[in-house]
């Protein structure tokens, strides 16, 4: 009695691998174009569960960055993490701003050393000279380290400086520091999306605090002169280079370009309108079939009543109608063909599957008018109800005529 219960046709396997791939490809395109095109219209980036995206803009980090294992291209996307936990290191992206009313000093949080470092190319690979050896950088930042090769960051002077009141004093190593006011009408992050300003893409290279207790991260691309860092307050901070794989990030941009989005986008939405048109066919064809079965114009053996059969779109209040309009010969193997049976039944099929056992019994010993009551009492959806009613409408004009 085991059948299948599945459509085997094409279009069936073309629609599930729809469902696989091309629903979840379409999704991804989609906001990804949408996040991309919403950063460039209101200068923001859009966040999703704390994690956005940015576009490469400038050539700034297109030499290799140790930390990050990769380079960083104009035009790559990659995603960030919103987050305060950053430290010396760490690749941000920050809105490229430096407010005028931020005129405190700022102490170094963290140490500071200026020394020559290996050269690598685009690819990692260290870049030697004719005579084979390492190519060195004039003059680059890097942290001071301790002898477990811990950034050394003044976490003391932070907590000192976070506890004190303002215009309160207190002494560090041998310095008296005054706790002073934030800064009035400083430029406020909303200000900067107005302004369009420029969204930058940095490493982290030093940890710094003003004497308001704001803190100040130094950042620098590894393109650019050590001479030239950037001083970005903590709240111009957009997030943190969320280790975008540059795969991830060259797929992100080609799906949001024209071509991307002709192939991501366009294409698989037309193929998911056919696949869902040749399905919405074979339903509206399927219950013509039901139709002619239940006027008795199409009979269980036809070939397209039989296809029908093979599928889980019968209906089931048309099963349960048709099994008693069918001829009583024909019963036995209709049990078969409109209630298959599978291999390994879930609870709930092994429920319906014994109601229907126990009308069939009811079926043959008490009549089609129990048969008819009983599952008017077991059917809940209003529509079965509605054609068990007209039925048993039907039967009993029938008796009155026989009468």
């Amino acid at each position: 009695m085991a059948k299948d219960q599945k459509r085997n046709t094409l279009y069936t396997l073309l629609g599930k691998i729809g469902d696989i791939l091309l629903i979840p490809i379409v999704i991804l395109a989609f906001f990804t174009s949408i996040m991309i095109f919403n950063q460039q219209r209101t200068n923001t980036v859009p966040m999703v569960f704390g994690v956005g995206m940015v576009r490469i803009l400038s050539s700034s980090m297109s030499d290799y960055c140790v930390e990050a294992g990769r380079n960083f291209e104009i035009g790559e996307r990659v995603f960030i993490n919103k987050t305060n936990q950053i430290k010396v290191g760490d690749i941000i992206a920050f809105y490229d701003y430096s407010d005028t009313v931020d005129t405190y000093s700022k102490f170094d949080l963290t140490g500071l050393e200026t020394k020559s470092v290996k050269c690598y190319d685009k690819k990692g690979n260290l870049i030697k000279d004719s005579n084979g050896d390492i190519v060195y950088t004039t003059s680059e930042y890097v942290p001071v380290r301790d002898e477990n090769d811990n950034v050394i960051f003044n976490q003391e002077f932070l907590e000192l400086m976070n506890k004190a009141n303002i215009g309160e004093q207190f002494e560090y190593n041998s310095f008296n520091y005054t706790k002073k006011p934030v800064p009035e009408n400083r430029t406020s992050l909303n200000e900067l999306k107005d302004k369009k300003i420029v969204i930058k893409f940095h490493q982290v290279i030093q940890i710094k605090i003003d004497e308001s207790g704001t803190i100040f991260y130094v950042t620098k691309g590894t393109h650019n002169s050590a001479k030239d860092p950037n001083s970005v307050r903590a709240d111009y901070v957009v997030g943190k280079f969320a280790g975008t794989p540059k795969w991830v990030s060259s797929t992100l941009g080609w799906m949001a370009s024209s071509v991307g989005m002709i192939c991501c986008v366009c294409i698989p939405l037309g193929i998911l309108c056919i696949l869902e048109t040749l399905s919405l066919i074979e339903q509206v064809n399927f219950m013509m079939i039901e139709r002619r079965l239940l006027a008795g114009t199409a009979y269980w053996q036809d070939k397209e009543v039989q296809r029908l059969l093979k599928t889980d779109e019968m209906e089931k209040v048309v099963r349960i109608i048709y099994y008693i309009k069918a001829p009583k010969e024909d019963r036995e193997d209709l049990k078969d063909e409109l209630w298959f049976s599978k291999g390994n039944l879930t609870k709930k099929e092994q429920r319906e599957m014994q109601k229907v056992v126990q009308s069939w019994e009811i079926l043959e010993t008490k009549g089609k008018r129990e048969y008819l009551l009983f599952w008017k009492n077991n059917l809940k959806s209003k529509w079965d109800l509605k054609h068990i009613d007209s039925e048993l409408n039907d039967l009993t004009f029938n008796e009155v005529l026989k009468k």
